[in-house]
């Protein structure tokens, strides 16, 4: 049965041989576990995965390590990082916007500082606005505005470590959360008369429900009811068996985005030159500030900025939802 709340990348699992068989063992268990534990009856089902998962594995680690180090984010520090500034119109909205996380909540228990990944959805809007050309103001100008959405912070913790094992395994989720899109995209006539296609979509709710990869929510449902509801959806998907053929290309489905999982998830740096309205400029523009972003990207899936912060609780305001209103709506 999946189980969220295991942890794969906790200890030490790596040393100058590679990655240890245990840690492999189990990331190959959390394979079918999140993908159609019917691949059990497969007869040697973990041997071909193991060389796939592997690479998985030392690509979540690769991607990890490569995130930026954390920064302290207070008000201090708002002013003076780029990214911070950008991400958040204010300090007073960053510091709000931290203090009502259901993530930071759920992880804080006294006044030690926290550590997490600041995630954020961003999109870009082509429109007409107003700007100056060649030293004169001209109407309908077309500008590209580059917009941040639904921040949240994930895997917030007080110890660095134990949220980079939060990350990887977050970005291990992710790679598995494709391999079931394409599970689903199977062109089958037998899947679909049996309703498997349905089964298939509805676990992939679950496990986002219960805060998987880095587009879930940052703090999951009841854990233990949705275990409970994936066991239940597991039991019909075992009662509606499953021919050899779909089995095996079920498995082999796996085995070919496990192989690649660069064309999966991937952490991309990217420089970004726009003013303080957040319209893109050229890099030469006198009106424009470089920032170095670091972007996650999921195929078929979704694009988040990522940051990671430190954050003292003891900067942080108390909650008082009307005020953080009325200052939102300024």
């Amino acid at each position: 049965m999946f189980k969220f709340l295991q942890r794969l990348f906790e200890g030490e699992h790596t040393s100058e041989a590679g990655f240890s068989s245990a840690l492999v063992d189990a990331a190959i268990e959390r394979a079918v576990d999140g993908t159609d534990p019917r691949l059990r009856i497969v007869s040697g089902y973990q041997k071909r995965l193991r060389g796939p998962v592997t690479r998985s594995v030392a690509h979540v680690f690769e991607l990890v390590d490569s995130l930026a180090q954390p920064v302290l984010a207070n008000r201090e520090t708002w002013s003076a990082d780029s990214r911070l500034s950008a991400l958040f119109t204010s300090a007073d909205r960053m510091l709000d916007s931290f203090a009502a996380d259901a993530a930071l909540r759920a992880a804080r228990q006294d006044e030690r500082t926290l550590v997490g990944l600041l995630a954020s959805g961003w999109s870009l809007k082509r429109t007409l606005g107003v700007d100056v050309l060649d030293g004169e103001s001209r109407r309908d100008v077309k500008q590209t505005i580059l917009n941040f959405e639904e921040r949240r912070l994930l895997e917030v913790t007080n110890d660095l470590s134990e949220t980079l094992h939060g990350l990887r395994q977050r970005a291990f989720d992710d790679i598995l959360g494709y391999v079931l899109i394409l599970l689903q995209d199977r062109d089958d006539t037998v899947t679909s008369l049996t309703g498997e296609r349905k089964l298939l979509n509805r676990r992939l709710e679950l496990l986002k429900q219960g805060g998987w990869g880095f587009g879930s929510a940052s703090q999951p449902a009841n854990l233990e009811e949705v275990e409970e509801q994936l066991q239940a959806l597991d039991e019909q998907l075992a009662s509606l068996g499953g021919t050899e053929q779909t089995l095996d290309a079920h498995l082999e489905i796996i085995v070919d985005v496990l192989s690649r999982p660069h064309d999966v998830v991937s952490l991309e740096n990217r420089e970004v030159h726009m003013d303080h309205l957040h319209i893109l400029r050229d890099a030469d523009n006198s009106r424009a500030r470089s920032i170095d972003f670091q972007l996650f990207h999921r195929t078929r899936g979704f694009s988040a900025v990522v940051l990671p912060v430190q954050i003292e609780p003891g900067t942080l305001p108390e909650r008082d939802l009307f005020k953080a209103a009325v200052r939102y709506l300024r």
